[in-house]
């Protein structure tokens, strides 16, 4: 017996979307399904001879249910990307008007699902997808999977676009894992490369590295449109700086690699736990001793051309020397710079005590605010102390009567 179901969604909805797009979204699910049941091994096979695709999870299964819109197994786990939601049906409306045939068997179920595209009396003949549930006939269960996804047409080349995307289908991937955020891919046909959970999503030029980023530290959308690059290297940086030692992070830092240009205290402040504070701080430490060395004693690094006038004009004695914008942040926020550079004066004026209370404000508020706010203010307080240095005497000196 079949059972049709007649899905609202029209032949052309998502025509950006291509064969690529579509079975990415299957395997994510795959991956998903595996990830939060217990002995559910995901595995793809590619039949040569027959051109088909094989998506295989040994003890899924498919609820009807899950063809209603709106209807996601996902939840609230952001360890997830997709989970049979809205993907999964619109990949099989994409698939099915590409000409390749999808066929679901549900074995879990004793169900095979097939896909149509027709016209619909319900609506006006407009070409909606049908999906068909085939219900009674021999039992077909599988000797070794609950739920098996089979895609037909899939030329041998097109696999090809589909293994470099998927790292699962790779067994030569060189890489550093790092506990709880991802990890650095070290093939150099991988560079620039960025991953979610093991699917491709973007390319960013200029990285040393490829990543492969967890999803729960990575917002993006059904299309995967929603991503930024701010967001990305945020983790970038946390991924290095938790798998590489500190000579080869600091080697990223001195060589200015896109991979850790994202230094801001306000990515560090909330993202970084006790363990990696320390290494960030033991790491700024040993670059502002280096810089000392090389540029001599009263030298001061700065990242700006204002930054370096201003520094010059006010202070005569002080050498600032011009260095990448990560180092120059590294050294500010985590060693004695700002100490070091207020041994000038003899003692703080109130100015200074009310940054003193707006650094307090943001060190307690820290988790609760945007990295790009935290980063922001950060700056707004740097250029104020720098001010506070520059106009002390002008405002708080001696009256002239």
């Amino acid at each position: 017996m079949n059972k049709k179901y007649e899905l609202g969604l029209s032949l052309n909805y998502v025509s950006d979307w291509d064969y690529k797009d579509a079975i990415r979204e299957f395997i994510q699910n795959g991956i998903d399904h595996a990830t939060t049941t217990n002995n559910n091994d995901f595995d793809i096979y590619y039949k040569k001879e027959t051109e088909t695709l094989l998506l295989c999870n040994k003890t899924s299964i498919l609820e009807k249910r899950s063809l209603l819109l709106g209807y996601s197994t996902k939840s609230n786990d952001n360890n997830l990307i997709g989970e049979f939601g809205e993907g999964y049906k619109v990949s099989l409306l994409v698939l099915t008007r590409l000409n390749k045939k999808v066929t679901i068997y549900n074995y879990g179920k004793n169900e095979i699902w097939t896909t149509r595209i027709v016209k619909s009396k319900r609506y006006e003949g407009e070409e909606v997808l049908n999906v068909y549930v085939k219900t009674e006939f021999d039992k077909i269960r599988s000797s070794e999977y609950s739920l098996v996804i089979a895609i037909e047409n899939i030329s041998i080349d097109e696999f090809e676009e589909i293994k470099k995307r998927t790292l699962l289908l790779n067994d030569d991937i060189e890489g550093l894992r790092a506990d709880g955020y991802g990890s650095i891919l070290l093939n150099d046909n991988l560079r620039g490369n960025i991953y979610v959970n093991g699917l491709y999503i973007t390319h960013i030029d200029n990285l040393k590295y490829g990543y492969d980023i967890l999803p729960k530290h990575i917002k993006i959308g059904r299309d995967r449109d929603l991503i930024n690059n701010y967001d990305i290297l945020s983790k970038t940086f946390m991924i290095c700086l938790n798998t590489l030692s500190d000579e080869e992070f600091k080697e990223l830092i001195e060589t200015n690699s896109l991979d850790t240009s994202n230094a801001t205290e306000g990515v560090i402040q909330a993202n970084c736990d006790n363990n990696s504070m320390r290494k960030i701080s033991r790491i700024a430490e040993d670059l502002y001793i280096n810089f000392k060395e090389i540029n001599g004693e009263s030298s001061f690094p700065v990242d700006s051309d204002w930054l370096k006038k201003d520094m010059k004009d006010e202070y005569p004695s002080i050498n600032p020397v011009t260095t990448t914008a990560s180092k120059a942040s590294l050294i500010r926020n985590f060693t004695s710079y700002y100490s070091d550079l207020n041994k000038i004066k003899v003692s703080k004026n109130p100015l200074e005590l009310a940054i003193d209370d707006l650094e307090n404000w943001k060190a307690k508020n820290t988790n609760s605010l945007p990295e790009n706010e935290i980063s922001e203010l950060s700056e707004i307080i740097n250029r104020i102390k720098l001010q506070i240095n520059k106009n002390s005497n002008n405002y708080f000196g001696e009256a002239p009567f």
